[in-house]
């Protein structure tokens, strides 16, 4: 029934019951507004439609009496600069209309006069690997068997005043019978999927798929529901995936002070490359193999914690280093304090971390207090501060905390949760670090920008220092150096001279040709010991030991190409480490009491 029908409906009915009513008191019209706002959404994917589209309704009633009413759609993801129509055929109340630059439509007060209103629009949903997709990774897609999309920019919501409408929320996501639906907040099913949605949906965002899983797996962790889903091919890496939450939630229960807000629910997927948090499910890319490799668990630690830490935060991106870098150094230490990485990667990826941060950040240039800093500059020196700058803070501060007072770092995010449950800004956590008694680091090293070096402080809490043999990675390359002074790469750089027997012979590398890259950089690299060769020295140190093959990007007369070099492993290399010494009882990895 549509909506001029049904609100016919309601006043043919509403005078009914006044003629027939008898006594004092009339009973209630029929089809009268609840007094509380009720939102549905139902949602379908018509894989038929060109291009492939989701298909939504949205039926409001008991909408405020008076007051400003808004659509809006979330610009997360960026849809309304895709290289493409995203949003289209957008009606209220059988009315075409657009949304304006910022994703927002204020209704007229004549079509919520009656306190109802009924949305209906489309969404394009891109192929998987297509290239508009790829500028718009965070917008809908499809996929072999499968259509994933994130409720933020797909579930247009209602303010009222300017504030989310708080209603019963009722979310149907239609399936053919033997499909199945899931949902960040309503878990795997089998045909449609209709159930409620929390108070505030679709803000704090939401994940869902509709097709056929290829892994299911269930349990509970601290009483809350766990739930892991794989929606692509390759081995079914859900069992392994839940053990990694099962092991690391009671770790951050304890750590924090808090549990789970709620069910705990994963989306593994195969084609996102990394991963991202919702309040209403996460979703990770699947590493292809068993068993998990360590970079898959660290990122199942990363966005698992973002349920502590950066899902309380305020809507401000200002705080990016603090969400995104506090969240990544606590996902390491936690993982090393439940066995799930050796103490001795932990302390690797602490001076990983801190040389991506010195060499490749605005570290020491621009401070996390700072206001106006882009922290989201796609990658460049201020993302790569958030994230690694962060991490690096966030091991300072643990540091500190240690060696004044026995407390951790975890204790800043057990004061945020416990005085600003609802959201916390900057303010809040300087109030904390200054309860904490380091007011000082806030100062030195927040509104200032002096960050101590990583290697003592990890000595100081339980390492002890080594000098160990290292390969070398032989190319068979002289080349010298291109670059500007002072850079921390060994490229742009131009060949002086080849080893006639060596790899780079081998695959046509000449004198003269200019080397621009050579892929990956080796973490931590080693220093060149004694027995390093004497000559050809250009990589040995810098690519990793485990690289097979090598793509140097070159500049030959002009012309960009790419060569792939076989490299062979020389000795020669020394690298000074750190190793776990747990006879020196420093209790770094040791969580605090129940």
């Amino acid at each position: 029934m549509t909506i001029a029908l049904r609100r016919l409906a309601a006043l043919v009915l509403g005078v009914l019951g006044v003629l027939g009513a008898s006594g004092c008191a009339p009973p209630a019209a029929a089809g009268q507004p609840p007094e509380r706002p009720e939102i549905a959404y139902t949602i379908r994917y018509d894989a038929a439609a060109e291009p492939a589209a989701l298909a939504i309704v949205l039926g409001a009633t008991g909408l405020p009496a008076a007051g400003s009413v808004v659509c809006r759609l979330e610009d997360w993801g960026e849809w309304i600069s895709a290289p493409y129509v995203y949003l289209r055929h957008l009606q209220v109340d059988g009315r075409p209309v657009q949304l304006d630059g910022a994703g927002s439509f204020t209704v007229p007060a004549e079509l919520v006069a009656d306190r109802r209103l009924e949305l209906r629009y489309e969404l394009t949903v891109q192929p998987e690997y297509s290239a508009e997709q790829e500028q718009r990774r965070l917008l809908p897609f499809h996929i072999d068997h499968h259509v994933f999309a994130f409720a933020g920019n797909t579930f247009i919501a209602i303010l009222a005043d300017g504030a989310p409408l708080a209603a019963d929320v009722t979310v149907r996501v239609e399936a053919a019978p033997e499909q199945q639906v899931f949902t960040g907040w309503g878990g795997l099913s089998v045909g449609p999927q209709e159930g409620a949605a929390p108070p505030s949906f679709p803000d704090g965002n939401g994940i869902f798929a509709i097709g056929r899983s290829t892994g299911h797996t269930t349990g509970s962790i601290d009483g809350s529901t766990l739930e892991v889903v794989q929606f692509c091919t390759g081995p079914d890496v859900t069992e392994a995936v839940a053990e990694v939450a099962r092991t690391l939630i009671p770790s951050f229960t304890r750590g924090t002070g808090r549990g789970p807000r709620g069910p705990v629910r994963i989306f593994v997927e195969g084609s996102r490359g990394g991963g991202t948090y919702t309040d209403l499910g996460l979703v990770v890319d699947s590493p292809g193999e068993l068993p998990l490799p360590d970079d898959t668990k660290n990122l199942i630690a990363h966005e698992l914690f973002h349920g502590w830490l950066g899902s309380p935060l305020t809507d401000d991106e200002s705080l990016a280093w603090f969400s995104e870098g506090f969240t990544d150094y606590l996902a390491i230490w936690h993982s090393a304090a439940t066995s799930l990485a050796t103490p001795d990667r932990f302390a690797e990826r602490i001076l990983g971390v801190e040389r991506e941060a010195r060499d490749h950040s605005s570290l020491g240039r621009v401070a996390f207090a700072q206001p106006g800093v882009d922290w989201r500059d796609d990658n460049g020196p201020n993302e790569t501060m958030a994230y690694r700058g962060g991490a690096l803070l966030a091991f300072l501060v643990d540091a500190e905390l240690r060696r004044r007072s026995q407390q951790s770092v975890n204790a800043v995010v057990r004061e945020l949760l416990a005085s600003a449950p609802r959201g916390y800004q900057l303010a809040d956590i300087r109030d904390a670090m200054t309860k904490l008694g380091i007011a000082d680091v806030y100062e030195r090293s927040i509104a200032g920008t002096e960050l101590l070096p990583a290697f003592p402080l990890l000595v100081a809490l339980g390492y002890d220092e080594t000098v160990e043999q290292a390969a070398l990675t032989y190319l068979g390359i002289e080349a010298r150096f291109d670059g500007p002074s002072g850079a921390a790469d060994v490229v742009p750089a131009v060949v002086t001279a080849i080893d006639s027997a060596g790899p780079a012979a081998k695959a046509g590398i000449q004198p003269g040709d200019r080397i621009l890259s050579y892929g990956t950089r080796r973490g931590n690299p080693p220093q060149l010991g004694p027995e390093a060769p004497p000559r050809y020295q250009f990589g040995l140190s810098v690519i990793p030991s485990g690289a097979t093959s090598v793509p140097l990007e070159l500049e030959r007369d002009g012309k960009a190409m790419q060569v792939e070099i076989a490299p062979k492993l020389v000795p020669g290399g020394q690298r000074v480490a750190l190793r776990w010494n747990p006879q020196r009882h420093t209790g770094f990895f040791e969580l605090p009491p129940r």
